[in-house]
């Protein structure tokens, strides 16, 4: 078994490597702050979200999330504006300019994965997906078990 969870690290490790660099030449251009994609993700699912409310979501410390909406505002990406109803919080917002750019680099990233998936036998795409929403499944139950003091991180041999 050994052998085999060797080559999964492996595969992992350099399937990994290869994701980060074909994702990061896409981004690369608009020169976002590390960390800059989650907090991205946030206000685009949820405008006028908090720097609390993302630093929850994204699983990030506060200040983190504040150094990289500060970066982003800077750039003209992001716009804060107090919230009417609770002039203590702080709503974030993207720019007309953020969502163009975003919008850019989604479908820069759609299209060249479909690039990478059309290089690809029939039907392996579907086996891929379906291999790695397995191994999601078990990772997930691997890290509740361990939450839960239950797994010792120990392998069965």
């Amino acid at each position: 078994m050994s052998e085999r969870t060797d080559e999964l690290e492996q595969l992992l490790r350099d399937v990994g490597r290869s994701f980060f660099g074909l994702m990061h030449d896409a981004t690369e251009r608009f020169q976002l702050p590390p960390g800059a994609k989650p907090v991205i993700h946030s206000i685009l699912t949820e405008p006028g979200v908090t720097v609390s409310e993302i630093s929850r979501k994204a699983g990030v410390s506060k200040s983190h999330v504040s150094k990289i909406v500060e970066a982003l505002s800077g750039k003209g990406l992001l716009e804060k504006r107090p919230d009417p109803s609770d002039q203590r919080l702080t709503r974030i917002y993207l720019t007309k300019q953020a969502e163009d750019n975003f919008r850019a680099i989604r479908d820069e990233r759609r299209r060249r994965l479909s690039e990478v998936a059309a290089g690809m036998p029939p039907g392996k795409l579907d086996e891929v997906i379906e291999g790695l929403r397995t191994l999601k499944d078990s990772l997930d139950a691997y890290s509740a078990r361990n939450a839960n003091g239950e797994g010792g991180g120990q392998q069965d041999k």
